[in-house]
């Protein structure tokens, strides 16, 4: 099984590394984690190069994550959530699917080589579940153009209060995601 995170917390030993963490800690088979934050990942330019082409004009780190996500069996999103939204960092990655959302419905091309599933973990200093449609609207879009949907979820909010490492629940979750994964 091959597992793709799309990691962006600029806090390395924060909340969303440690469900990650605890995730990737019972998970077996290949792992590759792109950090958004260290990543040099351009925004997309909207120049409509991929309208008409099967890559990106651009030609950064994100050639390599692309050709890991047309590999991969799942995509873990692991974000923090800020103002009800995703960190700047992972959302130029998201722009740059623009990639597969051309060749989806503009080249009319299957973008999907095999089904993948996605994993989200998402972490909130505040305890307000209201936010969370927010991002999973963004999640889902982001998911489906690869083919993909969230198969699991494993939120952690009031983590302003309590630590990620001290809710049981987030953490045997993440745990048995991982260790079920196939």
């Amino acid at each position: 099984m091959n597992t793709v995170v799309l990691f962006s917390s600029p806090n390395k030993s924060g909340n969303t590394a440690y469900l990650l963490e605890k995730y990737l800690e019972a998970l077996k088979g290949e792992v590759d984690i792109f950090d958004a934050f260290k990543e040099d990942v351009k925004p997309c330019i909207a120049c409509g190069y991929c309208d008409s082409h099967n890559s990106c004009s651009i030609k950064d780190k994100m050639i390599n994550i692309y050709n890991k996500i047309d590999d991969c069996d799942v995509l873990v999103i692991a974000s923090p959530i800020y103002f009800s939204a995703f960190p700047a960092p992972i959302k130029a990655m998201f722009d740059r699917f623009q990639l597969y959302w051309s060749k989806k419905y503009i080249q009319k091309c299957d973008v999907s080589i095999k089904s993948k599933k996605g994993i989200l973990i998402l972490t909130a200093g505040s305890n307000n579940e209201k936010m969370l449609p927010h991002v999973e609207i963004t999640a889902k879009a982001i998911l489906s153009t690869i083919g993909a949907q969230i198969d699991h979820k494993i939120y952690a909010l009031n983590t302003d209060n309590v630590k990620a490492q001290n809710n049981e629940e987030a953490s045997s979750l993440a745990y048995e995601i991982g260790k079920n994964q196939i």
